[in-house]
C-alpha cells in the first residue's frame, strides 16, 4: 500500500493486488470476490465481474455439453438395440408365419376332401338276428348297416357306432 499525499490535496489510496489467474476468478466466492474488489478502481472491477461471468458461462456450458452428449450416446445405444429386437423379431415372426403356412397346406386338401365325402361308418354289433355265415348271438359281426352313411338301427343298443 502506497500513500501520496500533496499539501492541501486528497489521499490517493492504490493496493498492489497479485493478478488472479482464470482458475482463481471462478473458484471465488462472492464475499472473497468483493472483499477482493473491494479498492478497485470502477471500471476494472467491472471487468473482472465480466470476465468471471464469462468464464462461469463458458464452464456451464462445457458441462451441459457433456452431460447431454453422454445422453444422447446413451439413448444412440439404446436406439441401436431396440432396431436389432425388433428386426429379429420380424424375422421370428416370418419363420413362424412360414412355419404355420406350411402345416396348413397339407391340411387343406384333406379338410376339404373330408368335408365332401359322406364317411361310411362301421359298427359291430352283437346281432340278435342270425347274420350270413354266422350263428344266432355269436361274436360280433359287421351290422348291415356299415355300409350306409346314416346311423346304425339295425343293432339297438348294442351298436358301438362311431
Amino acid at each position: 500500500m502506497s500513500a501520496n499525499s500533496a499539501s492541501n490535496s486528497t489521499v490517493q489510496v492504490t493496493y498492489d493486488l497479485a493478478p488472479l489467474s482464470d482458475e482463481q476468478l471462478v473458484g471465488l466466492s462472492l464475499a472473497d470476490l468483493r472483499n477482493y474488489l473491494w479498492g478497485l478502481p470502477g471500471e476494472e472491477a467491472k471487468q473482472l465481474k465480466e470476465r468471471r461471468r464469462k468464464l462461469k458461462n463458458r464452464k456451464n456450458s462445457a458441462t451441459w455439453r457433456r452431460k447431454h452428449l453422454y445422453k444422447w450416446g446413451k439413448l444412440e445405444e439404446q436406439n441401436t438395440t431396440l432396431k436389432w429386437e425388433v428386426q429379429t423379431l420380424a424375422q421370428e415372426n416370418a419363420l413362424l408365419r412360414l412355419q404355420l403356412k406350411v402345416l396348413q397346406d397339407p391340411s387343406k386338401p384333406l379338410q376339404s376332401s373330408a368335408a365332401c365325402m359322406n364317411p361310411i361308418k362301421k359298427c359291430l354289433v352283437v346281432c340278435s338276428r342270425r347274420s350270413p355265415g354266422g350263428t344266432l348271438g355269436s361274436a360280433p359281426t359287421p351290422c348291415p348297416a356299415s355300409t350306409r352313411a346314416s346311423p346304425c338301427r339295425q343293432g339297438g343298443g348294442d351298436c358301438f357306432c362311431s
